[in-house]
């Protein structure tokens, strides 16, 4: 009988980075906000090799579920995933460290889009008793939302979950990188049911517990520009719901729109009193995949400001 195969497991032991994240502000994008992946050519061709899985007919059967026909492209050379939506990039001022991954870049998609008029104000911006309309917010104007750009991109993490989350130890073994992996992301996308959880290494841990009670000035805004790329017309709520601390004893709470939605470190996690320990990251109320993005795309940031302040950029 085969031994069953190993995974990494981040948060007990030290694993060679395989795959890395950060993010790209609409101004370094070509106007367009992004999240970036790079990924170790070992994981990524384990993964294509493993084809069909689990997570890859999951992600099929989601997509019908919600009426989106799409191929998965295997092309690393071109855009690939669900739809294409991971673009390769190329980084011009990339760093030795840099070097050793495949990069890409997953655009965030837009989902809401004016149209002429507010059908249920005819364009007023007011109901009958004189408030704003609650379907305009008072400014005349119609909208639609098409989901379909998030499908792809949900999916597309969704079926890369083997390299994310926790790949078997054979489909690491070899990588070049001689820093540490930071963290590993679980991300779901299911028919009703979506969710984002992450687990840190002990290096990263530490690296939030040096940083307590600081404010996370570029996370905020890397969670503010990718929920108003997907609906901009929440930008007349202001700021209020956009939110990255840490806290105490290093913390993190990544706060985004929704009904005390967001990411975050538990308070009753034993990590917080045990310095020796790494943290895990639970969500709370994620109802949906503009949700799960936007706290990817906060998580991103982090990440990409950690491995630089770590010296992971050489």
């Amino acid at each position: 009988m085969n031994e069953p195969l190993e995974i990494v497991s981040v948060g007990h032991e030290n694993s060679r980075e395989w795959y890395k994240l950060g993010f790209l502000p609409a101004i370094k994008n070509d106007g367009v906000p992004g999240i970036l992946l790079g990924m170790s050519e070992t994981s990524i061709m384990s993964l294509l090799e493993k084809f069909p899985n689990f997570f890859y007919e999951d992600s099929v059967k989601t997509l019908k579920y919600n009426g989106v026909e799409a191929e998965f492209l295997t092309d690393l050379n071109k855009p690939w995933g669900f739809g294409g939506v991971l673009r390769p990039h190329q980084n011009p001022d990339a760093t030795k460290q840099s070097r050793l991954f495949r990069e890409y870049v997953i655009d965030i998609p837009e989902t809401e889009r004016e149209t002429d008029t507010c059908k249920n104000c005819d364009g007023i911006g007011e109901d009958d008793s004189g408030f704003n309309c609650f379907c305009c917010g008072g400014d005349g104007k119609g909208r639609s939302i098409s989901w379909t750009g998030l499908q792809l991109v949900a999916a597309t993490l969704y079926t890369l979950s083997p390299i994310l989350d926790s790949p078997y130890k054979e489909w690491v073994n070899g990588v070049a990188s001689k820093k540490n992996q930071l963290l590993s992301i679980t991300n779901n996308y299911e028919e009703g049911r979506t969710f984002i959880s992450a687990d840190l290494s002990i290096e990263f841990s530490n690296y939030l517990r040096s940083r307590s009670m600081t404010n996370l000035t570029a996370v905020v805004e890397a969670t503010k520009e990718t929920f108003l790329r997907m609906f901009p017309s929440y930008k007349k709520f202001g700021d209020y719901h956009f939110v990255a601390e840490i806290r105490e004893k290093g913390q993190l709470i990544i706060g985004v729109p929704g009904d005390a939605c967001g990411i975050y470190v538990d308070g009753m996690s034993g990590a917080l009193s045990d310095p020796t320990k790494s943290f895990e990251l639970d969500c709370h109320h994620i109802d949906n995949i503009h949700q799960q993005i936007t706290c990817l795309a906060g998580l991103a940031c982090l990440a990409g400001i950690a491995r630089r302040d770590l010296h992971y950029e050489d």
